[in-house]
Parts: structure tokens; C-alpha cells; sequence
């Protein structure tokens, strides 16, 4: 796996997310999750701002895959 391109991604989904702009948060994560589907800290990322956007089943999935 390519650390650094994991971490890239982690801290661009973090940025959009820390200026709550969802929706592209939203996006990035997904995409680098399915790049490293066995980050915790990307599925967790994708959790807590899926949470924000309202949407509870998914958020509920991706912070359970994350642990």
C-alpha cells in the first residue's frame, strides 16, 4: 500500500470536512477507501462526516468497518 497517498487523502477529506463542505469530503473519502479499504482512519473519516450530512445507516457501516 502507498502510505503517502493514504495519508494525502486522509488529511484532504479532513480539510474539506474541517470547512464543512461535505459533499466533496464525502467524495474523497469514498474514493480512498476504495483505494485502502482497510484504513480505519479513512473509514472512520468517511463516518463522522456521512453523520453530519444526516445519514445515519451509512455513517453506522463505515465507522463499524473502521474499528
Amino acid at each position: 500500500m502507498d502510505g503517502p497517498a493514504r495519508t494525502t487523502s486522509s488529511i484532504g477529506g479532513s480539510e474539506l470536512l474541517l470547512h464543512r463542505t461535505y459533499e466533496p469530503a464525502i467524495e474523497v473519502f469514498q474514493e480512498a477507501t476504495r483505494r485502502y479499504p482497510s484504513s480505519p482512519r479513512l473509514m472512520i473519516g468517511l463516518g463522522m462526516t456521512l453523520d453530519l450530512r444526516g445519514k445515519y445507516d451509512e455513517a453506522v457501516k463505515a465507522l463499524l468497518a473502521g474499528c
